[in-house]
């Protein structure tokens, strides 16, 4: 039986964990400092994560999605079937979610090289729901963008990676404050 890290626990619905009670448990220690660091970061900046699923947590601003954060421990595997489970295994990823503006207009090539290489490109995995999206980011029109993937998907980011997701998330936050 493969066990779906989306599928909810019933003890973490009741208890709804903080991802920095969980992250010691299921990351390795090379990994924990970054994911706390970012949690951290998150709720600094007024961005906090609410448990949204087994190990799964959703970041909004103003009401609208901007990004989860997902903690893969080793002893899960993964539900899609077009990726290996040893690509996800103790790991933990930010999806960063694109909404139709152009908040990423603006970058610096360190930030446009993040952002292009973590663009989450539809892998025909049969799961989407939402349809296949084309979006300009950072000053590239990309289509065949995965809209359940969020847009951007950084996994186990080093520290530059995650300073880059940080901006990313600032400019989308900016942008949806700005919105009218």
């Amino acid at each position: 039986m493969i066990n779906n890290q989306y599928m909810v626990s019933p003890q973490q619905s009741k208890t709804k964990p903080r991802p920095e009670d969980l992250i010691p448990q299921l990351l390795p220690a090379e990994q924990q400092v970054n994911a706390t660091d970012f949690i951290d970061w998150l709720r600094e900046n007024k961005l906090s994560p609410k448990w949204n699923a087994t190990n799964k947590y959703r970041v909004d601003c103003k009401g609208k999605l901007i990004c989860y954060v997902t903690l893969f421990p080793l002893s899960q595997a993964i539900w899609w079937q077009t990726i290996s489970p040893d690509v996800y295994s103790n790991s933990w990823e930010i999806w960063i979610n694109i909404h139709e503006h152009d908040c990423y207009a603006n970058c610096d090539d360190s930030l446009r090289e993040t952002a292009w290489k973590n663009v989450n490109i539809c892998k025909n995995c049969k799961t989407c729901y939402h349809g296949i999206i084309s979006r300009t980011i950072c000053g590239k029109e990309f289509s065949r963008i995965c809209h359940y993937g969020g847009g951007i998907t950084i996994r186990c980011p080093d520290t530059k990676t995650l300073e880059n997701a940080k901006k990313l998330l600032l400019m989308n936050k900016e942008a949806i404050v700005g919105a009218k």
